[in-house]
C-alpha cells in the first residue's frame, strides 16, 4: 500500500513539475495608426512578482512572438516616437494579439515647437540640428522642413513667403522641377538627417547667389532610391510626365541622377480686347492656341568621392531639352464683325547641356579651399511661318564658362574670413534670318569678407571687385556691402537686422540683342537696343524677427542712369517694347509675415506687403503702388491625408516705364494621401479662373491710353503618384542596433 502511494505521489509530482516548466507563446503584430507595420518594436514581459524581463523586438511585418511560464505580468511594446502600449496579463494558455496600434508621442512632439534649443542663428541666417529629434525620425524630410522657423513646403519651397533659390544635399545642388523636387524631398527620412543650414543672407562669397538651404545626412545612410510620376489635365489639355532620382552611397563614394520626360498637348483659347484711350479703336482677337510638347526630358548623373577624410571631389554632367511645336489662329473683330484671320505656326527646339566639377579641401587648422569648373550651354532655334508661307528663322546659341575659387577660415568659430576669385566668359551668338548679332563678355571678380558673431552682436563686412570686359568695352566697379546683427534673444529667435549692398546691372542679352527674342505673342513685341550700359544700385535692408516665427522687413532701392522697359506704338496695332537707360528709379517695401507650425499639424504662412515705386524719364514722373498678400495653410489629417490651400492677390504692379499689370486672385488646392511608400495627391489651381497670366495691362503711350486685357479659358488639375523606397544594409543596421541596445539596456545582453 505504501509502495502505490508512493508511486502515486510520484507520478503527481512529475505532473506538477512538468506543468509547471511548461511555456505558453505570446505573439502578436504591431501596426501604427495608418496599419503600417513597425519594425523593431519592442515587446516586453516583466514578471509582477520576480521582475524578471523576456523581450524580444518586431520583425519586418510588425510580428512578434515570446514564450513565457504561466504567471502574472506586465505585457509592454515600444517604440521611439511612439507612445507605448501596455496592459497587465494572465499567461495560463497561448495569447495572440491580432494587431496592437501604437500612437505617435505627441509629448516628444514638443521638441519640435520648442526650436530654439536646436536652432543656431548666425549672419547667414541659422542652422536648425535635427541630429537626433526623436519625434522626426520617421518624418520625411518635406516634413522636416516644415519644422524649420520661417520654411514651407508644399507645391514649392519658400523661406518667410519668398521662394529658395537653391536647394543643397550634402554640397550637391539639386536641378529639379518643383514636382520632381518634391518627390525627392519624400525620399529621405528625417532618421537620416543630420543638419539643415538656412541661408537668407547670403555672403557674397557664395558660388550662387539667393536664399538657400544646405542638407546634410547622416553618412551612415546606405542607398535609397525614389521614382515619380504624374499626370495633369483639363478639359482641352492633356499633360503626362514621368521622373526618377536615384542617390546610392556605399563607404566614401557616391552616385546620383535624376531624369524626367514631358509629353504635353494643349488647345487653348484666349479673348483679347483692345481699348484705346482716344476711342478710335476697339477690337477684340479671339487666339485658339494648339501647343504640342513632342519632346521635354531632363537628366543629371554624378558621382561623388570622399578621397580622404579631408578631401572631396565631384562630378556632374546634365542635359535638358525642349522641343515645343504651337499653332496660333487668331480672328479680329471689331463690333462683332470679323476683321481679318491670320494663322501663325511656331517650331522651337531647346537644348542646354551643363557640366560641372568640384573639388574641396579642409586643412588641419579647419580651414577650407573650395575650387569649381562649370559649363553651361544654351542653343535655341525657332521657326516661324503664317498662312501666307512667310517664314522667318532665328538663333541663339550661348556658351558659358566659369571657373571660381573660395578659402574659408574660421577663428576660434566666432571669426569668419572669406577670400576668393570667380572669373567666367560668355560667347553668345543669334541670327535673325540674314542678321547675325555676336555678344562677348568676360567677367573677372575677386572678392572678400569678413564676419564676427558675438553673444549678442554679428557683424559683416565685404568688398567685391568687377573687371568686366562687353564686346570690347571695359567696366570697372568696386562693391561694397556691410551687414549687422543684434541678437535680441538668440533662444527665442528675436534678432534685429540691417545692412545695405552695392551692386552693379548689366545688360541682358534679349536686352541688347534686336535679333535674339521672336515673340510668339502679338500683344506686344520686344527690340532690342545694344547701345545699353551698365549700372548701380544700392539697397537698404532691415528685418525684425520674432519668435521664430514673426518676420518684419524693410527695403529702400535706387538707382541712377538705370534700364527701364519702355513701350511705344508705330502705329494702332500693334505695341513694341524696347529697354532704356535714362531711367532714375526708387522703390520704398515693407512687408510683414507670420509663419509658425502649430499643434504638429498646421503649417501656415501669411504675409503681406506693400511697395511704392517712382520711375523718371526725360523729366516726367511715374508713380505706383502696390499691395499684395498671401496666405498658405497645410494641415496633416488623420489616415495620413493632408490638406493645401494658397490663395494670393496682388493689386496692378509697374513692369515697365509706362506699364502696368493687374494680377490675378489664384487658388491652389492640394489633398495628398500616404499610403505605405506611396504618396499620391491631387491639386486645382487657378479656381476662379481670372486672368490666369495676369495679362490686364494697362499700357501709358502718352496721347493716348491702350488697356490688353487677356482671359484665357484653362484651369488646371493635376495627379501625382510617388513612389519611394530604399535598400542597404546600412540603414537598417543602425536602426537595428539602436533598438538593440535600448532592449540590452533593460532586459541585458
Amino acid at each position: 500500500m505504501r509502495e502505490d502511494l508512493l508511486f502515486i505521489l510520484i507520478i503527481l509530482c512529475s505532473f506538477v513539475n512538468s506543468h509547471a516548466q511548461e511555456l505558453y507563446k505570446i505573439s502578436g503584430r504591431v501596426l501604427d495608426k495608418d496599419q503600417k507595420a513597425l519594425e523593431f518594436a519592442a515587446a516586453v514581459l516583466s514578471d509582477s512578482q520576480t521582475k524578471k524581463l523576456i523581450g524580444t523586438t518586431t520583425s519586418k511585418d510588425g510580428s512578434f512572438t515570446l514564450n513565457a511560464k504561466e504567471g502574472i505580468y506586465s505585457f509592454e511594446v515600444s517604440l521611439i516616437g511612439y507612445q507605448k502600449y501596455t496592459t497587465k496579463l494572465k499567461v495560463d494558455k497561448d495569447i495572440h494579439f491580432e494587431v496592437i496600434v501604437l500612437e505617435e508621442d505627441i509629448s516628444l512632439l514638443k521638441e519640435i515647437k520648442v526650436t530654439a534649443n536646436r536652432v543656431e542663428y548666425n549672419m547667414s541666417g541659422y542652422e536648425y540640428r535635427v541630429g537626433n529629434i526623436e519625434a522626426l525620425k520617421n518624418k520625411d524630410l518635406a516634413e522636416v522642413l516644415n519644422t524649420a522657423p520661417g520654411v514651407m513646403v508644399t507645391n514649392k519651397v519658400t523661406l518667410y513667403g519668398s521662394p529658395v533659390i537653391n536647394i543643397y544635399v550634402d554640397r550637391r545642388k539639386i536641378k529639379m522641377n518643383e514636382d520632381a523636387l518634391l518627390a525627392y524631398l519624400q525620399s529621405y527620412k528625417g532618421a537620416n538627417i543630420e543638419k539643415i543650414e538656412v541661408i537668407s543672407n547670403p555672403d557674397i562669397s557664395a558660388r550662387h547667389s539667393g536664399t538657400a538651404l544646405k542638407i546634410t545626412t547622416k553618412k551612415e545612410t546606405g542607398g535609397f532610391m525614389s521614382a515619380s510620376a504624374r499626370n495633369s489635365f483639363n478639359a482641352n489639355n492633356f499633360v503626362f510626365g514621368s521622373s526618377f532620382n536615384i542617390d546610392y552611397r556605399r563607404d566614401n563614394i557616391a552616385f546620383y541622377g535624376s531624369g524626367g520626360y514631358q509629353f504635353q498637348k494643349r488647345d487653348r483659347k484666349d479673348v483679347t480686347s483692345y481699348q484705346w484711350k482716344s476711342s478710335k479703336r476697339n477690337a477684340e482677337d479671339i487666339i485658339k492656341e494648339n501647343i504640342k510638347f513632342p519632346l521635354s526630358a531632363n537628366g543629371t548623373f554624378g558621382i561623388a568621392y570622399d578621397i580622404t577624410k579631408n578631401d572631396y571631389l565631384s562630378a556632374e554632367v546634365s542635359f535638358r531639352e525642349i522641343d515645343k511645336d504651337l499653332k496660333r489662329k487668331t480672328t479680329s473683330e471689331e463690333s462683332g464683325i470679323v476683321t481679318s484671320e491670320k494663322q501663325i505656326f511656331y517650331k522651337t527646339s531647346d537644348k542646354k547641356p551643363a557640366f560641372s566639377l568640384m573639388y574641396t579641401h579642409k586643412f588641419k587648422d579647419a580651414s577650407e579651399i573650395t575650387v569649381t569648373g562649370d559649363y553651361v550651354g544654351s542653343y535655341k532655334n525657332n521657326d516661324i511661318t503664317d498662312d501666307i508661307l512667310a517664314a522667318s528663322h532665328t538663333e541663339n546659341n550661348s556658351s558659358t564658362f566659369a571657373g571660381y575659387s573660395n578659402y574659408q577660415k574660421r577663428i576660434k568659430r566666432k571669426h569668419t574670413l572669406n577670400a576668393g576669385l570667380r572669373y567666367s566668359y560668355i560667347r553668345n551668338n543669334s541670327i535673325n534670318n540674314d542678321l547675325r548679332f555676336d555678344y562677348d563678355e568676360s567677367l573677372l571678380r575677386p572678392f572678400s569678407s569678413y564676419s564676427v558673431d558675438l553673444k549678442k552682436v554679428g557683424f559683416r563686412i565685404g568688398l567685391t571687385a568687377d573687371w568686366a570686359s562687353i564686346n570690347h568695352h571695359d567696366y570697372f566697379d568696386l562693391l561694397p556691402s556691410v551687414s549687422l546683427n543684434y541678437y535680441i534673444d538668440r533662444k527665442k529667435g528675436n534678432i534685429l537686422s540691417a545692412g545695405y549692398s552695392m551692386a552693379v546691372h548689366r545688360p541682358s542679352i534679349s536686352q541688347l540683342d534686336p535679333n535674339a527674342v521672336l515673340s510668339e505673342r502679338d500683344i506686344i513685341i520686344r527690340e532690342g537696343n545694344p547701345s545699353l550700359k551698365s549700372y548701380n544700385s544700392h539697397v537698404f535692408k532691415s528685418s525684425l524677427k520674432l519668435l521664430n516665427s514673426i518676420n518684419l522687413s524693410a527695403t529702400y532701392n535706387r538707382a541712377d542712369k538705370a534700364i527701364s522697359a519702355y513701350l511705344y506704338t508705330k502705329d494702332d496695332e500693334t505695341i513694341y517694347q524696347t529697354y532704356t537707360n535714362n531711367a532714375s528709379f526708387q522703390e520704398i517695401s515693407a512687408g510683414a509675415g507670420y509663419y509658425k507650425y502649430l499643434f504638429n499639424k498646421l503649417n501656415l504662412n501669411l504675409s503681406v506687403s506693400y511697395a511704392y515705386s517712382e520711375s523718371k524719364i526725360d523729366g516726367i514722373t511715374k508713380r505706383n503702388n502696390s499691395l499684395s498678400c498671401a496666405l498658405v495653410a497645410a494641415l496633416s489629417l488623420p489616415a495620413s491625408f493632408s490638406l493645401t490651400a494658397e490663395a494670393y492677390a496682388e493689386t496692378k504692379k509697374r513692369v515697365g516705364y509706362n506699364a502696368y499689370k493687374k494680377e490675378p486672385f489664384i487658388l491652389y488646392l492640394k489633398v495628398a494621401k500616404r499610403i505605405n511608400r506611396w504618396n499620391l495627391s491631387f491639386t486645382v489651381s487657378d479656381v476662379f479662373n481670372s486672368y490666369k497670366r495676369g495679362e490686364n495691362m494697362t499700357i501709358d503711350l502718352g496721347q493716348y491710353t491702350r488697356k490688353v486685357i487677356n482671359k484665357t479659358e484653362s484651369r488646371s488639375y493635376n495627379f501625382m503618384a510617388t513612389y519611394n523606397f530604399s535598400w542597404g544594409r546600412n540603414g537598417r543596421a543602425k536602426k537595428a542596433r539602436t533598438q538593440k541596445n535600448e532592449m540590452n539596456e533593460r532586459i541585458g545582453d
